[in-house]
């Protein structure tokens, strides 16, 4: 089984200590338990590389009621308060207001459409510009939410140099996390 060198260090992937096919399973067993009082849950899709990509989810939430408001289900607010959360400020109704706001215009504007689009078309160009330039590129997980790795580099270092070199020429990425497209791109 594949493992990475940080796991014990990091704390980011606490899952990888099973076989991802278990990894798959335990998922869908607590999503399950989680939601079964609203419904089905779709099963979990997994990765053909489940390696070099990690996705945090983090809730911030306030006892369920500003999400559920914001999803305008009371339903939710049973499943919205049983998640952690971080910050006070989501417990204030300007947030709130500003999140309905929000997904009243991502709504409008399509924005998931959106951003497969343009993360489909940045993954695409970062693919092609590395194989240009004799390298190797891992682009793995949504396009509007990837994660790249130069595949034959065990020790990151050339990753890291490449990072750098990029943010000197006035690119914003960042080693090792998830890079995401928004409405502002």
């Amino acid at each position: 089984m594949k493992t990475c060198p940080y796991l014990k260090s990091c704390g980011g992937c606490q899952k990888l200590l099973y076989p991802y096919e278990k990894q798959l399973q335990q998922k869908q067993s607590d999503i399950e338990k989680l939601m079964a009082p609203y419904g089905k849950c779709a099963p979990i899709l997994g990765m053909e590389e489940p390696y070099n990509y990690r996705n945090k989810a983090i809730a911030t939430l306030a006892n369920g009621y500003n999400m559920s408001a914001a999803c305008g289900k009371e339903s939710l607010r049973a499943a919205a308060s049983s998640l952690s959360y971080t910050g006070s400020y989501w417990m204030s109704a300007v947030p709130l207001a500003a999140c309905i706001a929000c997904i009243n215009k991502m709504k409008a504007i399509d924005l998931p459409k959106i951003c497969l689009e343009k993360g489909t078309m940045r993954c695409d160009g970062l693919n092609a510009a590395a194989a240009n330039n004799g390298f190797n590129l891992n682009v793995s997980g949504e396009p509007a939410l990837f994660y790249l790795m130069l595949k034959d580099d065990d020790s990151l270092m050339l990753h890291q140099e490449w990072i750098a070199e990029v943010v000197k020429r006035g690119v914003y990425m960042t080693n090792h996390h998830n890079h995401f497209i928004n409405a502002a791109l």
